[in-house]
């Protein structure tokens, strides 16, 4: 047979090999680019970690650090949600339940009040890694809403409560040294600290309230309102809500509402939202988290305001046991994370004492004006120090919530029943149950 028929016959077939290579690529990735990412085979794994509010420099020391304890490890980090909260979680659903899994983070935040929505989409930490007897030193909150079955889903890098944010200067004027400690003396202090003009329009405020044009955390503080006033969210038999057969619902709704309403109503929602009505030196005292006032201490000392800040906890009902309202977010792993184990090590690793303290001191390095409300307990008294935050982690020891299961999509509705004064019991308690109905996710098979 001649040499150079049986050559070409050699090369006609290696071409033919790699062009059925080719084409089975091709074919594989179905018309779309296809993210190659280091495998476990290569010794070497890149974990995708979305995260929130926080730039990328906030968090690379905590990154370099586990870098160089895992030195096969690599975090990949991308800032989410600068856009919106809202968008985050849609953008978040759609990549944990697109079927690819090259498109889902490995890790991502989920906020205290989702864990009902998205617990099908998470994978809990291994017991190796994280387990149950690990979270005694977190604050008894973050068991409450991330322990499931005894399995950890998710671990919080901070903690945030609902405090009251006070004028120190227009309290000290009416002979107050802090907002009251019980709801009954916080509304006199309220009327009190309000101003009216001659046909009864306010003024200046004394507490804002209700509205949720204005009062942007009147929702946590509704909650919170209802569990003071022992009411049972959801019946653990058929896990709906009853409120409407509870009298004590309405009365905390009615009560909360006369703040807006009436002769001695202490808001108004033609006013500003509330933080820019106590930055415009409008408003006496607001409920918010320690975000918000990040943003109140940074604009004062940017525009030199002179507001003299203080923060006080939440009022309590006289004689009643203490409810304080809790919202924060949780790290935690998708369920098709190819990496999970090595994910759960990321998160036990940045939620160590010396990590978060790591964090703490980055972020008031980078001009932060106060750090981190620390998840564990056995850091609390760095925050006890903090006339800031002092009043957050004393509400954190006593934090109470109930199970939303998706708070996001429960407020929205609470927003709309609150605009249009429909917020009746039966109305709230109609909305609640919808949310539970519609909030859990079932992954495609």
């Amino acid at each position: 047979m001649d040499k150079k028929i049986v050559g070409l016959g050699v090369v006609f077939v290696v071409l033919l090999i790699v062009l059925l290579i080719i084409l089975a690529n091709r074919n594989s990735g179905s018309g779309t680019s296809v993210t190659v990412t280091p495998t476990q085979s290569s010794g070497q794994v890149t974990l995708i970690w979305w995260n929130l509010f926080e730039p990328e420099e906030n968090v690379k020391p905590l990154i370099a650090a586990f870098e160089s304890e895992y030195p096969n490890i690599k975090i990949q980090y991308t800032q989410v949600g600068l856009d919106g909260i809202e968008n985050y979680k849609t953008e978040l659903q759609n990549s944990l339940t697109d079927q690819d899994v090259v498109t889902s983070p490995d890790i991502f935040p989920i906020h205290n009040t989702w864990m009902g929505k998205f617990q099908n989409l998470l994978v809990p930490a291994p017991s190796t890694v994280i387990s149950s007897t690990d979270m005694q030193d977190f604050y008894a909150i973050v068991s409450k809403d991330f322990l499931r079955s005894q399995k950890v889903y998710a671990l919080p890098m901070s903690l945030d409560a609902i405090a009251l944010i006070y004028n120190k200067t227009k309290l000290r004027e009416k002979g107050y040294q802090a907002p009251a400690l019980t709801w009954n003396d916080l509304k006199t202090q309220a009327v009190d600290l309000t101003v009216r003009d001659q046909i009864n329009n306010i003024t200046y405020a004394g507490f804002s309230a209700y509205d949720p044009e204005t009062s942007e955390f009147y929702f946590e503080v509704m909650n919170q309102l209802f569990l003071q006033n022992d009411v049972l969210m959801v019946d653990s038999t058929t896990d709906l809500s009853k409120i409407g057969d509870n009298d004590n619902a309405s009365s905390a709704v009615s009560y909360y509402r006369n703040f807006l309403e009436g002769f001695d109503s202490t808001w108004d929602p033609k006013f500003k939202k509330d933080i820019a009505a106590f930055l415009e030196n409008n408003l006496a005292m607001y409920p918010a988290p320690s975000w918000r006032l990040i943003n109140v201490l940074e604009y004062n000392d940017y525009y030199k305001l002179n507001i003299d800040v203080g923060v006080a906890t939440m009022p309590q009902l006289t004689g009643g046991g203490d409810f304080y309202w809790p919202t924060y977010w949780g790290q935690t792993v998708a369920k098709d994370s190819q990496y999970s184990k090595e994910a759960w090590q990321f998160i036990e690793f940045i939620t160590q004492p010396e990590q978060l303290q790591l964090y703490n001191d980055t972020v008031k390095a980078n001009g932060r004006p106060i750090g981190i409300i620390f998840p564990r307990i056995s850091q609390a008294e760095i925050n006890q120090s903090d006339p800031y935050l002092a009043p957050y982690a004393a509400s954190l020891a006593k934090a109470q919530n109930w199970d939303m299961k998706d708070g996001w999509e429960l407020k929205k509705m609470f927003d709309s029943l609150f605009s249009s004064n429909n917020a009746g019991i039966d109305a709230i308690q109609g909305a609640i149950n919808k949310v539970r109905q519609e909030a859990t996710i079932t992954p495609t098979p």
